[in-house]
């Protein structure tokens, strides 16, 4: 995907950069006082790959095949709010960041020729996330990195939806990435970001389609947000 290429090599530059900085103190000096709490909005695009894997019945039955599995490509907009605060300590500057928001991500992807399929309607999702960066006149570069908990709403459905599973629901995992922001005066700033997550597994199960009653499958989830957003912070010029 183009944007996974874009973003790979944004990170790339702000790292370089970071690298940079730190190695050059007096290349470093922020012309812009980073301290304080702000809040702020945020609009972007998120896109995922959900997988399920049979694992069969209480029995150890399979639906099809243990272990086989199958994967959607799911994507949407996400938008939301953020807050946080950041502490600068000549060009280093640290913080902590919270974001809550839509993530509306749609999929569905069926099991080779089989009429079964693995669908994603995903709801909303939030994180907790330290950052930690390089100020350089009125430019931020960070990496961000905490935790992360979405309602992906994956579901599995067999033999053309005559048995559905339950909802795996909200999810709690870990984010990385990484971003840019720029002050635009003393109060607002604009940033682009980009991150990365991972779900834990999940399992869900279908009413009565085994040998022995209900099938299980285990579902698992990864994906990336790109965003841009704009902040306005309290700290004094």
């Amino acid at each position: 995907m183009p944007v996974t290429n874009i973003m790979k090599h944004s990170i790339l530059a702000a790292a370089l950069t970071m690298s940079a900085l730190c190695v050059s103190p007096a290349g470093a000096q922020s012309a812009i006082n980073w301290n304080g709490v702000y809040v702020g909005g945020y609009a972007g695009y998120a896109w995922s790959t959900n997988e399920g894997t049979d694992i069969g019945d209480s029995a150890g039955f399979p639906w099809r095949n243990i272990g086989e599995r199958f994967s959607n490509k799911a994507n949407g907009f996400t938008g939301g709010v953020q807050g946080g605060f950041n502490v600068q300590r000549g060009a280093l500057v640290w913080g902590l960041e919270a974001d809550l928001g839509y993530l509306g991500m749609k999929g569905s992807g069926q099991w080779s020729s089989y009429p079964d399929y693995i669908g994603t309607d995903s709801s909303f999702a939030a994180t907790l996330r330290g950052r930690l960066g390089v100020a350089s006149h009125n430019t931020l570069f960070y990496f961000t990195g905490g935790a992360i908990v979405a309602d992906l709403n994956n579901k599995v459905s067999l033999n053309n939806a005559q048995w559905e599973s339950n909802f795996t629901g909200a999810q709690w995992g870990w984010t990385v990435g990484a971003g840019v922001e720029w002050a635009l005066n003393a109060h607002w700033s604009l940033k682009t970001e980009y991150v990365y997550y991972s779900l834990g597994a999940e399992n869900v199960a279908t009413n009565n389609s085994c040998v022995t009653g209900d099938c299980y499958f285990k579902t698992n989830s990864t994906g990336s947000i790109v965003r841009i957003g704009l902040n306005y912070r309290f700290a004094a010029p």
